[in-house]
C-alpha cells in the first residue's frame, strides 16, 4: 500500500524493455508531444516509440505535427486512431472516418499505425451492474464497426479500451485486444463498490488537528489534498466518522454514532473518492508495509 504526503504522487510502473511514452488524451499540440517524446530520447540505443492518440480537427493537422516532430528529433510514432465509442469526446465519428484517419497515417513515412484507441470512461461508473453491461454492449458495438471498417484497409494491431469498471465486461465481448484498466492498482471508495474485488491501496496521511465540537473532527487535507468526484472519502479505522465538507486545506468530519475517535494529532490513513484526482495533487508516495516506509516513488508528470 502506499501514503500521500504533503504535495507528493505517483510515478507509473516501468515494466517495458523498450522506451515509450503513453498519452491517455490526444496529442493536441507542440508542447503536449515535445513532453512525451522527452523520456524516449535517455535510451537512443533502443527502438524509439511514441504511442499516441489523435484526435484532432483537421485531423491532417495533427498529422503534419507529428511528423515534423518525428523528423527533427528522429522519433518514430506509433500511432492509435482514437475513436468516438459513446464518450462524446474526441475522436472519429464513424467508421468512415476511422479508416479515413487510419489511411492517413499509414501513408506517413514518419508514423506507424498501432491500431484504435476506443476508451470510454463513463462505462465504468454505472452501479447497477446490469445497466453498466447494456452501455459496455453499445461501446462494443460502435468499437466493432470501426474494427471492421479497418480491416478492410490493413491489419490491425491494436484495439485498446476498457478501464477498471468496464474491463471483465468488455473482455466478455471479445473486440478489444488491450485493456487500459490502471484504478484496480490502487482503488478507492467509489471503485470498492464497481469493483469490490480491488481493494483500496493508497490512502492520504492526515493529521487529526481540531476537535471543535463533540460531534466534529477537522482534519488537514482538503480540496488541495484530495480528488472529490463519485463518492465520500473514509477514514481507516473510525467507522463512526461521516464526511462533511472540504475546504481548501481541511477536511471536516461527523461523529455518527459512538465508538473511538482519533485523538489531536494523531495521523490516520483516508481512503480517498477519487484516486486518480487524488495523486494528481502529490510528488512522492511512500511505498509502506504496516507502519515501515520501504520506498519512496516520485512522478515524472506532476
Amino acid at each position: 500500500s502506499g501514503w500521500l504526503g504533503p504535495r507528493t504522487a505517483l510515478r507509473p510502473t516501468r515494466g517495458s524493455s523498450r522506451p515509450c511514452s503513453r498519452a491517455s488524451s490526444p496529442a493536441a499540440g507542440p508542447s503536449r508531444i515535445d513532453s512525451h517524446t522527452r523520456p524516449l530520447k535517455e535510451h537512443p540505443e533502443r527502438e524509439r516509440v511514441l504511442w499516441a492518440t489523435f484526435a484532432k480537427r483537421p485531423f491532417e493537422a495533427g498529422i503534419a505535427m507529428a511528423e515534423q516532430f518525428a523528423r527533427q528529433r528522429g522519433i518514430r510514432f506509433e500511432v492509435l486512431v482514437e475513436v468516438d465509442v459513446g464518450g462524446n469526446r474526441c475522436g472519429a465519428q464513424s467508421p468512415a472516418e476511422t479508416a479515413h484517419f487510419v489511411q492517413k497515417v499509414l501513408e506517413s513515412s514518419a508514423l506507424r499505425f498501432g491500431g484504435l484507441q476506443a476508451y470510454n470512461g463513463g462505462d465504468n461508473y454505472h452501479r447497477d451492474l446490469a445497466e453498466r453491461a447494456r452501455y459496455c454492449q453499445l461501446t462494443n458495438e460502435k468499437t466493432l464497426a470501426a474494427v471492421e471498417k479497418v480491416q478492410e484497409l490493413c491489419p490491425l494491431p491494436r484495439v485498446s479500451g476498457a478501464g477498471t469498471g468496464s474491463a471483465a465486461l468488455m473482455a466478455e465481448l471479445g473486440t478489444l485486444t488491450e485493456i487500459q484498466s490502471g484504478t484496480y492498482v490502487y482503488s478507492d471508495t467509489t471503485y470498492r463498490q464497481l469493483a469490490p474485488q480491488y481493494l483500496p491501496a493508497l490512502f492520504l496521511l492526515s493529521a487529526v488537528l481540531s476537535h471543535p465540537l463533540p460531534r466534529r473532527i477537522i482534519m488537514d487535507g482538503g480540496l488541495k489534498s484530495l480528488g472529490t468526484e463519485f463518492s465520500k472519502p473514509e477514514v481507516v479505522g473510525y467507522p463512526n466518522l461521516e464526511f462533511q465538507a472540504y475546504s481548501e486545506e481541511h477536511i471536516q468530519w461527523q461523529v455518527s454514532e459512538t465508538g473511538p475517535l482519533p485523538a489531536i494529532g494523531e495521523k490516520v490513513r483516508i481512503i480517498p473518492s477519487h484516486v486518480c484526482t487524488t495523486v494528481n495533487h502529490h510528488r512522492v508516495c511512500y511505498l509502506v508495509e504496516g507502519d515501515t516506509v520501504l520506498d519512496t516513488w516520485a512522478i515524472d508528470g506532476f
